[in-house]
C-alpha cells in the first residue's frame, strides 16, 4: 500500500480550515516532519497553537515538544515548553507525561518522588 502524504496533507488543512483540531495537529505533524508539504516546523508550530487554544492536547503537547528543543522558529524554551505539556498531562494524554517527565529530568529536577506522582496516570 502506497501512502499518499501530499493528499492526506490537503485533507488534514480541509479539517483544520473546519476547526478540527486533529486535522491541524496532524497537518503540524506533517509540516514538521515534511510529508506531503514542505518541511517547516514554524509553520507546524502555528498550527499546534491554533489546536492547543482549541482544547486538542495533542497540539499543546507538540508544540511544548518543538519548544522543548528550540525548533520551530523559536528559541528553547523549557518554561513554556514545561506548561504546556503539563497542560496535556493534566488533561490525561500519558505521551504528555513521558515528555514533561523527560523534560524534568534533563533539567536535573527529577527525582524518585516523581515516579510515583499522582499527576503520572499510570501511578493513579
Amino acid at each position: 500500500m502506497t501512502v499518499d502524504y501530499a493528499r492526506a496533507a490537503e485533507l488534514y488543512r480541509q479539517a483544520c480550515d473546519a476547526k478540527e483540531w486533529s486535522g491541524c495537529v496532524n497537518l503540524g505533524l506533517a509540516h514538521e516532519r515534511g510529508r506531503g508539504v514542505a518541511r517547516n516546523p514554524a509553520f507546524a508550530a502555528r498550527l499546534y497553537q491554533q489546536s492547543c487554544e482549541g482544547g486538542d492536547v495533542w497540539g499543546c503537547n507538540n508544540l511544548g515538544a518543538l519548544r522543548a528543543r528550540g525548533a520551530g522558529g523559536g528559541p528553547r524554551d523549557t518554561a513554556s515548553a514545561s506548561e504546556l505539556i503539563s497542560r496535556a498531562c493534566t488533561a490525561g494524554l500519558p505521551e504528555a507525561c513521558a515528555n514533561q517527565f523527560l523534560i524534568r529530568f534533563r533539567e536535573g529536577g527529577v527525582v524518585g518522588a516523581d515516579l510515583t506522582s499522582p499527576a503520572c496516570p499510570s501511578t493513579r
